[in-house]
């Protein structure tokens, strides 16, 4: 056991924001730094001044998202992610490309963005159940689907919005996932989190 990678914050919001990343890099910390960041260059300049040895890249790729949230189209939501993933990758980064509302996602369309990310140099991509509305085994199928279609690792992030979590049988998902991301505070406080035990 063990953390392998803490992903710190988002450094383009600058101020403490981009100190504290900075000091966490200066740590000598055993796990990779990673900085959050939007499909944007600027972004990752951000990050890149931090000293980070690796990029989240996040953009929405649920059909819902792109046309209200975004308010954009398919074919913009992968140009954006490719360009920054290529800008990221010659910039030596390791770079987990993350689909947010992934679980209410066209699946064709999730595979030809993950087939996108991983062409344009991405490491991972990241699976966002963005809403929380997934259960074990449609995970698993999904999960499966995705590493069957394309060679790219593949990290959870799940949220508990309907108390699904604490029961997930984790161990079930183990043979086709490679990571799993852990938001510690959203464990213990918030109000979506029912409690663990009475």
């Amino acid at each position: 056991m063990g953390v392998d990678q803490i992903e710190a914050g988002v450094p383009v919001m600058g101020g403490d924001e981009q100190e504290a990343i900075k000091q966490i890099c200066q740590l000598g910390l055993r796990a990779s730094v990673m900085g959050w960041n939007r499909p944007v260059i600027r972004d990752i300049e951000a990050s890149l001044q931090c000293g980070v040895d690796a990029v989240a890249i996040s953009i929405s790729t649920s059909d819902i998202h792109i046309k209200h949230k975004l308010k954009t189209s398919r074919e913009w939501v992968v140009e954006h992610m490719v360009r920054a993933t290529e800008f990221a990758k010659k910039e030596g980064m390791y770079i987990s490309v993350n689909a947010e509302d992934a679980s209410r996602s066209d699946m064709d369309y999730l595979i030809q963005f993950a087939k996108a990310a991983k062409e344009a140099g991405a490491d991972r991509l990241r699976y966002c159940d963005t809403v929380g509305i997934l259960e074990p085994f449609t995970t698993f199928e999904r999960i499966k689907l995705l590493r069957e279609s394309v060679d790219i690792e593949v990290e959870m992030h799940t949220h508990n919005d309907f108390g699904m979590l604490p029961p997930t049988p984790w161990p079930v998902l183990g043979p086709v996932l490679t990571g799993l991301e852990l938001l510690l505070w959203a464990l213990v406080s918030g109000p979506e989190t029912p409690p663990w035990k009475k």
